[in-house]
């Protein structure tokens, strides 16, 4: 489910998801660009865990990369991030499959990239000297909803790596995606601006 996620202004150490369908929402992590702010001011730690009103505990970072080195280091083999609405202008490095973790759904919470080229959603990916997403060697399945993923050159580059699944929803490309790791891909209702 997509929905919106508010640091509480009484609370600032509550984070208010507001679902936009019904059902509980538990993620594994949170990332907030705001969460920085606080981090600075000292009301939070990156990392930090949050409890949300349907009783699930989630970590809350200010990066999507931080995100993704806790979930390498962590102990599930699936974990869903789920990011909040901004632009994380930073190169991600896929975690590779070799510990525990086998998958990682990213979940954009937000506007719709698709229709909007991302105004008002999630934007992940250097504008930049960078890409988006590079891929290590065997890596984790990959799941992406709802954002853009962009690069200075490319949106997805692989590097090293084979048997890449990887399945996306709503998610506009504005580089290339390269495709030579896919074993398994699939591509539902997304945007390419350049070559796959």
């Amino acid at each position: 489910p997509n929905g919106t996620a508010v640091i509480n202004n009484s609370n600032r150490r509550q984070v208010d998801i507001l679902s936009a369908g019904p059902g509980a929402i538990c993620y594994d992590y949170l990332v907030s660009d705001c969460w920085a702010a606080e981090v600075t001011a000292g009301r939070g730690t990156e990392g930090q865990a949050v409890e949300v009103f349907t009783g699930c505990t989630m970590s809350i970072y200010s990066t999507v990369g931080g995100a993704l080195t806790a979930a390498r280091a962590g102990t599930k083999a699936t974990v869903a991030i789920a990011i909040c609405p901004a632009t994380y202008n930073e190169e991600l490095t896929w975690p590779n499959n070799s510990g525990t973790l086998t998958q990682v759904d990213l979940i954009g919470l937000g506007g719709s990239p698709a229709t909007s080229g991302g105004a008002g959603g999630v934007i992940i990916g250097k504008s930049a000297a960078g890409d988006g997403i590079v891929t290590t060697t065997n890596p984790c399945a990959m799941t992406a909803k709802n954002m853009v993923i962009r690069g200075a050159t490319r949106s997805i580059k692989w590097t090293s790596g084979i048997n890449w699944r990887v399945q996306c929803e709503l998610v506009r490309f504005t580089e290339i995606v390269d495709t030579n790791a896919f074993v398994e891909c699939v591509f539902d209702r997304c945007f390419f601006e350049e070559a796959v």
